[in-house]
This record gives structure tokens, sequence and C-alpha cells, in this order.
């Protein structure tokens, strides 16, 4: 009896459906399916027994079977509570812009409205789908366009050079109480432009800071290799940079002396370390500075200017007027050509110099340059700063100039010192560049008077901007000449990686 009863059991009913299952019997679907019982874990011992000692009769199956089909039984309760387990919520994952698909592949579906910002650019993504034109190829549809274009890179400009003169105001009476009357004096001649050029300004600073070095007395308590490049260093470097953007060199002058003031050992007395740093400054002008100026002068001459040579320059080159000079007193008989711009003029002071010195000279401005490009056999230009990337960062009307020789043929050759080089470029030369006076393009008596710019103040949407540098790409440069000899644009890298392995000066 009892035996029987357990083969009519429910879990027997379920265990039949599975044998049926496993034979090929349709199942009922899953949504029909019955909650499946609780499994007795411990039979009774007379049922045991009885099934057991009973022989296997028609039908039935024996306890080696059984077990096995519980074993089927349990696995096929975990399946169906799995499956009626709802679905864990999936994170949602970022939309992606849509791609373009190959030509002949049929129609793009819906793609979902996606921001895609990628620096100053910012595409936006239509919901509905692309048409395809009359000639069959499929084009992207684009809402968006540029969300800062040109007007407003130099918008951002101007806002930027107006905010590093804000902070601070630049003048004597608004100077910090700690900046050294030497830095005072400097900041005036580099806002009055009475030192303009790049390596000027990078000796003006030196030396003064050598004054302030002498001048310095360390508190009590502290050491100069601490307390010198902390807040009393930094006041100089902002009373400059109020003056005028710092340049190349000088921020490369100012990193290698705060690395040897932190290098000096505390163990010196005051008076040692001061004649130490006052040593190195020293030596700092000589070789990076004068040394590397008439190498660059001596090489220029020597290889580059030869008779008969027709030699185009622009606006002013300490350097290349020395190596113009070097040239004539060595007996040789060349014309140069001095472009010059509107910003400065500062092209007259080389015109001024070679005249008095006997060279075979011409003055022209920036709109003749092409009718003169035919005559001329190589270019020289001097160098604000030469970038990682091999180009040359100027003053504006470089790139122009550079740009018509090379497609004429005619070699430019870039003299520039080590200082100068950068470990940073800039793209098209806008961001970090520097505005001169606007009165250059729109003087006031053109504007006042009815010129071409007449009325322009009265335009809210217009503005204009007169950029100091400009960028000219490696392409255009022949040749590189510095201190280490002659260099391709690009082997500016590995200038500065020998400059920076080198030993500290002693």
């Amino acid at each position: 009896m009892s035996g029987e009863n357990n083969c009519d059991s429910p879990a027997d009913a379920v265990t039949e459906a599975a044998v049926l299952k496993a034979f090929g019997t349709r199942t009922p679907p899953a949504g029909a399916q019955k909650k499946p019982p609780q499994e007795n874990s411990a039979p009774s011992a007379s049922s045991s027994m009885k099934t057991s000692s009973a022989p296997t009769e028609p039908g039935k199956l024996s306890a080696k079977e059984l077990k096995e089909k519980r074993k089927r039984e349990k696995a096929d309760r975990r399946q169906q509570a799995k499956s009626n387990t709802p679905a864990t919520p999936q994170r949602p994952q970022k939309p992606q812009p849509p791609k373009k698909e190959v030509q002949g592949k049929g129609k793009k579906g819906v793609q979902p409205t996606v921001a895609h910002d990628s620096g100053i650019v910012k595409t936006i993504y239509s919901q509905q789908p692309s048409k395809i034109p009359a000639g069959g190829r499929e084009q992207e549809t684009v809402l968006g366009t540029r969300d800062k274009d040109l007007p407003g890179l130099m918008k951002e400009l101007e806002i930027e050079q107006h905010e590093k003169k804000k902070k601070p105001v630049f003048g004597i009476n608004n100077a910090h109480p700690d900046v050294h009357p030497a830095i005072l004096t400097l900041g005036v001649q580099m806002n009055q432009f009475i030192l303009v050029g790049s390596s000027a300004r990078c000796l003006g600073f030196m030396l003064a800071m050598k004054r302030l070095i002498n001048d310095y007395e360390c508190p009590a308590g502290a050491t100069i290799s601490r307390h010198l490049p902390g807040h009393y260093f930094s006041r100089q470097i902002d009373y400059l940079i109020s003056a005028r953007p710092m340049s190349t060199a000088l921020g490369n002058s100012i990193r290698w002396l705060k690395t040897e003031i932190a290098a000096i050992s505390p163990e010196l007395s005051e008076e040692a370390a001061k004649k130490l740093l006052c040593e190195k400054i020293d030596v700092f002008i000589r070789e990076r500075i004068t040394a590397a100026s008439e190498v660059i002068v001596n090489t220029t001459a020597g290889r580059y200017i030869s008779d008969g040579d027709t030699i185009l320059t622009f606006s002013k080159s300490s350097v290349i007027e020395r190596s113009l000079l070097e040239a004539h007193s060595r007996g040789m008989s060349f014309k140069v050509l001095v472009a010059d711009s509107s910003h400065l003029f500062e092209g007259k002071n080389s015109l001024t110099t070679l005249v008095r010195a006997g060279v075979d000279v011409e003055y022209i401005k920036m709109v003749l340059v092409e009718q003169y490009m035919g005559g001329v056999t190589r270019v020289l230009l001097g160098a604000h700063s030469l970038q990682a990337n091999g180009s040359l960062y100027s003053r504006a009307g470089c790139s122009m100039i550079a740009r018509s020789a090379s497609q004429k043929g005619i070699p430019v050759i870039v003299c520039c010192e080590s200082i100068k080089f950068s470990e940073k470029f800039t793209s098209g030369g806008i961001i970090g560049n520097e505005f001169g006076d606007t009165d250059i393009i729109a003087p006031d008596n053109n504007c006042d008077n009815g010129g071409v710019f007449g009325g322009w103040r009265n335009q809210s949407t217009t503005s204009l901007s007169s950029f100091m540098f400009d960028t000219t790409p490696a392409k255009y440069i022949k040749a590189v000449i510095s201190e280490h000899g002659t260099l391709g644009p690009t082997n500016c890298p590995n200038v500065l990686r020998a400059n920076s392995s080198s030993a500290p000066l002693k």
C-alpha cells in the first residue's frame, strides 16, 4: 500500500512528465507549467525496504533509475527557476555616433540624437535617417556646426590677454613691494617695446636677476634654496608677465634658474651661495646667449652667404644682422632686401645699421615681397621660438615669406639659439599669440574720414585683431642654424633632450 501510494505521488507524476519529455513527447508551454513540488529528501524506511525487496515490474523503475530521474528532475527545476526569474536590467549604453556605410549597402536606420564633443568642434547627429541624393551616394545628416570658429578663438585670445594684464595690472605704482628695482626697470622696457627681441629680453632678465641676488637677504632660520624661489621669486615673474607675455627663451631661463637655486646645498653660507649663483648666471649668459650667437654668426657668414647673393630678410633679427655685417667685413659682395611690416617697423633699424656699414641694401614693404622674390637666392629669418614639431614661431609675416620662397624653390634658413627651442607647439598660431595695436590696421584718420574701415567701431559684431606672431610650418623651412650646428627643423626635440641631459653648470 505504501509503495503504491509512493508511485502515485505528485513527485512520480513530475518524474513521468520528465521521462515523456526525454522521449520527445510534447510538453505544455512554459506559462502552463505547474509549480514544482517539494522533494522528499528522506523517504520512510518501510517504503525503501519494500522497494528494494520487491521485484521490478513492467512499467516501474529500479532504485538506480529512480535516482537518475530525480537528478534530472532537480536539473529541470533549476532550469525552470532560471527561466521564471526576471531579467536583470542592464546598464544603458552610451549611444554612439552613426557610422558611415559603404556605398550600395542600403539605407541606414534611425539614429538617436547624439552630441559628440571633440575639442572645439561640436557635432549633433539627427534622429532621422540620412537621405540618399540623386547620385546614389549616402551622406550623413549633420545639424550642428562648429561651436567655436575662428572669430570665437580670437575672442577667447582677446579675453585671455585682457585677463593677464588685469591680474596684476601693469605699472610701477601697482607692483608688489617685493619687486626689485632692476625688475621694475626691465618691465617698463619690455612694456614700451624698448627691449623687443626674445634674446634681448632673456639677457635683460638674467642681468636683472644677478643684481637681485646680490641685494637679496635671506631671512633668519631659512635657506636660499627654499626661500628665494618661493613667493619672492614669483613676485618678480608676475610683474614681468603683466608687462608683456612671456617668451620661450625667457621661460626656459626662468626654469633653469629655479633648478640651479634649488640645487644649492643648505650647508653653504649665504654669501657663498649668492656668489655661486652669480657665477652660474655669468656662465649661462656666456654659453647659451653670447657664445651661441657667435657660433651662429660665423656659420651663417661662412657657409650660407656668398658673392653675388641676393638675401631677403624680414623685420629685425640681431643674429641675422650680425651675420650680414660679418660677411660684409670678410669682403663678400651681396645685396640685402629688408622686408618690413607695419607693427613696429623694426626693419628700419636693420636698414640703418646695414647702410652705415656700407652694405648694399634695399627696403621694401610686405606687399612687394612677391614681386622681388624672383631675384632672391636665399631667405634668412630670425626666430621667436622653434617649436617641437619643427614649426617656426616668429613675427607676423614670416609665414607668408617662407611659403612664397618655398614655392619658388628658394631655400629658407632660420637662425635660432637653442634657448628658444620649445617643447610645445601651437596649431595655427592663434592660441597663445600676442595682440598688437589695432590702429596699425585701421588708423583713426582712415576710419574717421570715411576710409575702408569707416564706421567699424559702430558695428557691434565687428572687431579687429592685430597679431604679433605667426607660425610657419616645417615643410617651408630648409635648415635651422643653432650653436649645435645646422639641423633639420624637426630635430628640435633632440636638442632639447641633449640640453636636459647635460650636467648643471658649475
